[in-house]
């Protein structure tokens, strides 16, 4: 069946200024994806976890850095602490010597090694002081 009629005549529209043309041939639209983004995104993906992965190393090397800091600051510390316990018991030995060699008994020890004696009686002598004896001084 023939359609002879204007409304069916395509012709026509496809050829005036105002419709668009029509393309009859249908060809195959392939589209490419581009290969270069995926890639791109995969180099960042491996530039993230190698990031990643140097903060760890970085991080756990830091963390062994400062434990060996720590160390040596403790061990330095128990050191002091030996040598100040040392001190104080060369201290308390020196005080105790100290007190030997002050000691009353120790001085009477070397008096008489000395050919010192004890005073006698007749060496005391005593001073009255009585309220005949005094002086006064006068504010003029």
């Amino acid at each position: 069946m023939a359609y002879t009629s204007n409304a069916y005549n395509l012709d026509r529209v496809a050829r005036s200024n105002t419709a668009p043309r029509i393309n009859r041939e249908r060809k195959a639209v392939i589209k490419r994806f581009p290969v270069a983004s995926s890639r791109a995104k995969h180099n960042r993906s491996i530039v993230f976890y190698a990031l990643v992965s140097i903060a760890i190393a970085l991080a756990v090397c830091f963390n062994i850095y400062m434990r060996t800091e720590i160390n040596d600051t403790q061990n330095a510390i128990a050191k002091a602490d030996k040598t100040i316990n040392t001190l104080n018991s060369e201290k308390t030995r020196l005080n105790v010597e100290f007190e030997k060699m002050v000691s009353y008994s120790t001085l009477e020890e070397q008096a008489s090694a000395m050919g010192m004696q004890k005073r006698s009686a007749a060496q005391v002598h005593y001073i009255d002081t009585s309220k005949d004896d005094y002086a006064e001084v006068i504010d003029k």
